[in-house]
């Protein structure tokens, strides 16, 4: 594996624990795509010093953009990437895949997509290992919710049941499956349509690959709609939910794509509820995989 160089404060209030991140190989079927926060496995039917030829890449070598939506990644969006050396390189598959073993790392990055329409190829990708980060994580209809001071695990190895974190008391970690722990929460999504004055119903744009919006439970409040700039920022709480939406009641009509910002701080708060079935978001965490 590759370990990359970064940045850090190492005195003072601002001193915080290096992010530690690798660059793997993996590898996505035609039209297959890899989104923000994906736990994956190490590849156990490949070892790093014996990895694919280079014609099984697209032409010329992939540069992949870094930085991401929503991404806590320390570097900014339009730096890229470009392996060159496959011979120190891990290949990840997602833990669903009979080929996985231990838990790698947390894909940190944009949506990518295998553009080919019969062709798979190998795409170099940033995975964290250590730090904060994204975590893609779900809710079982018949498990325990993820809540903030959660504990997120990927099921045991091989051939998972779900390719997201779920989470479990500490006690009940396996090895090779530990991914972090949840922290406090800043959601932030956009409203994908207009929203009137009065009582309305909110549907956000919903992150790549998720089935659910995060933190927003049924009472939840001070929930920041809108920009400053726009004269009719305010504040609301909701009086219902479903999975992808909410009702609240608002004093101003809003523009589609208004902002929609909350915190999320108490441990133990609700982020993603079993009461809604099955259903995945991004949570942020303090990834430590283990």
């Amino acid at each position: 594996m590759l370990t990359k160089l970064v940045s850090r404060q190492i005195t003072g209030l601002a001193a915080q624990t290096d992010p530690l991140d690798i660059i793997a190989l993996i590898s996505l079927a035609p039209g297959g795509s890899l989104t923000q926060g994906q736990p994956l496995c190490a590849d156990i039917t490949r070892i790093p010093n014996i990895q694919p030829a280079l014609s099984v890449f697209p032409v010329p070598n992939p540069v992949i953009p870094l930085g991401s939506y929503l991404s806590v990644n320390p570097r900014q969006a339009g730096l890229t990437t470009q392996v060159t050396n496959l011979d120190l390189i891990e290949t990840v598959v997602l833990p669903t895949s009979a080929n996985a073993g231990p838990l790698v790392g947390v894909y940190q990055g944009p949506t990518i997509t295998n553009p080919a329409t019969a062709a798979t190829a190998f795409f170099p990708i940033d995975l964290r290992v250590m730090g904060y980060g994204l975590v893609l994580a779900g809710a079982l209809t018949a498990g325990v919710a993820v809540a903030t001071n959660g504990q997120l695990v990927i099921t045991t190895f091989p051939s998972a049941a779900n390719a997201f974190a779920t989470q479990v008391a500490k006690a009940a970690i396996a090895p090779g499956t530990n991914v972090g722990i949840c922290t406090a929460f800043l959601g932030q999504y956009v409203s994908s349509t207009s929203i009137a004055a009065g009582s309305s119903v909110v549907t956000p744009t919903l992150q790549p690959g998720t089935t659910a919006i995060v933190g927003i439970l049924s009472g939840t409040a001070n929930i920041l709609i809108d920009t400053l700039a726009s004269g009719v920022q305010e504040s609301v709480t909701t009086t219902a939910v479903t999975a992808t939406t909410f009702t609240a009641t608002f004093v101003n009509a809003h523009a589609i794509n208004a902002p929609i910002v909350w915190a999320v701080n108490p441990s133990g708060t609700t982020l993603l509820n079993t009461g809604l079935g099955t259903v995945t978001g991004i949570v942020q965490a303090y990834i430590n995989i283990g």
